[in-house]
């Protein structure tokens, strides 16, 4: 990793009780978080994992909007979906190459 970019990952979780769109900006790829349903089930679905990276300075912007949950990247950055659910975090998403961990 270069010294002026950053690289992270995040996870957003729908706890609400219907599905609700989730809307990576300014690419405007868009997928479906279906509720969480019940936490003590791994595949309880409603669970996402995004690898963020980017220049330095810069960072994501998650808004709940009438949409839905939108997630604003910065000027240069890419964001990638690493992990559809949560069946796949309890192992560990599969991180993408460029995200060095």
């Amino acid at each position: 990793m270069r010294i002026d970019q950053i690289q992270f990952t995040m996870t957003l979780r729908n706890e609400r009780t219907v599905a609700t769109t989730l809307t990576l900006e300014p690419w405007g790829d868009q997928t479906t978080l279906e509720p969480w349903g019940d936490q003590t089930t791994l595949d309880a679905g409603g669970v996402v994992t995004l690898a963020c990276a980017g220049p330095a300075g810069g960072r994501v912007e998650v808004v709940l909007e009438e949409r839905g949950l939108v997630v604003y990247g910065w000027p240069g950055s890419v964001i990638e979906l690493v992990s559809p659910g949560v069946g796949d975090e309890a192992v560990g998403p599969d991180l993408p190459t460029w995200l060095e961990v």
